[in-house]
């Protein structure tokens, strides 16, 4: 059984690392397929598998986070992973600044204009 969960961990962990690269690459080319909704689904369902082998993983191997600080350092970091760099237009920000989650279909983390109008120019990013 041991093996069966670690090969499928290993198996998800290769997909969500191979997924991340192709919708990074078909986000930079602005392919029309990354439109699609199951292009927004298959990623977290395929992570949500990845962290159910690793959590059976870890209750089958008996790991306890305060003993191994590697696994501890996994778990801080999937809870921190998707806070985003900044806060977006909430008042926080000026309206001239766009802000988004990198990594996840690759996009650039923000945007800054730096005139409204005609000849405004984009410093970093897409608009």
């Amino acid at each position: 059984m041991y093996l069966i969960i670690k090969h499928l961990h290993m198996t998800f962990a290769l997909l969500s690392i191979l997924g991340v690269i192709v919708r990074g690459a078909l986000a930079i080319k602005h392919h029309p397929i990354m439109q699609q909704k199951w292009m927004r689904i298959v990623p977290h369902i395929n992570d949500t598998l990845l962290l159910i082998t690793a959590i059976t993983l870890a209750s089958i191997l008996l790991l306890n986070p305060l003993n191994h600080s590697w696994l501890m350092t996994k778990i801080i970091a999937l809870l921190w992973g998707p806070v985003p760099f900044c806060r977006g237009n909430d008042g926080l920000n000026s309206k001239h600044q766009r802000c988004r989650h990198p990594s996840r279909f690759g996009q650039s983390p923000f945007t800054v204009r730096l005139r409204e109008g005609p000849r405004s120019r984009v410093i970093y990013g897409h608009t």
